[in-house]
């Protein structure tokens, strides 16, 4: 799975244009993105090819660690979520906070993620 994050000067001064960190900014705008990098979109898309083909159908009643950056599993989950008032990924009324190290749980039924649950 190939990321493209961009030019890192480049997102420093899109950075310095922006209310919020830029993370942030793509949580609310599913389009933007840096000079050659991804968009939110185009991260999900990315995530949900691997995330179906390691986990929907093969792997039915199996523990599967899955390991990306903070960023794209925010991107991925946002998919399952709710933005709150303070741009915070929210599952069933319950904040899903990713930071450095996370540990998220999603609970997949019939090919579908049915629960997500913050481990640590």
């Amino acid at each position: 799975m190939k990321e493209r994050y961009g030019s890192l000067s480049e997102l420093k001064l899109l950075g310095e244009k922006m209310k919020l960190p830029f993370t942030k900014e793509q949580l609310i705008d599913k389009k933007l993105k840096n000079y050659g990098g991804e968009s939110r979109e185009e991260v999900v898309k990315r995530m949900n090819e691997i995330f179906n083909e390691i986990v929907i159908g093969h792997n039915e009643n199996k523990n599967i660690a899955l390991v990306s950056h903070g960023a794209s599993i925010k991107f991925f989950l946002s998919q399952y979520c709710n933005l709150n008032d303070d741009i915070e990924l929210v599952y069933n009324g319950k904040i899903v906070k990713v930071s450095s190290p996370s540990v998220i749980k999603l609970e997949v039924i019939d090919g579908k993620v049915k629960s997500i649950e913050q481990i640590y």
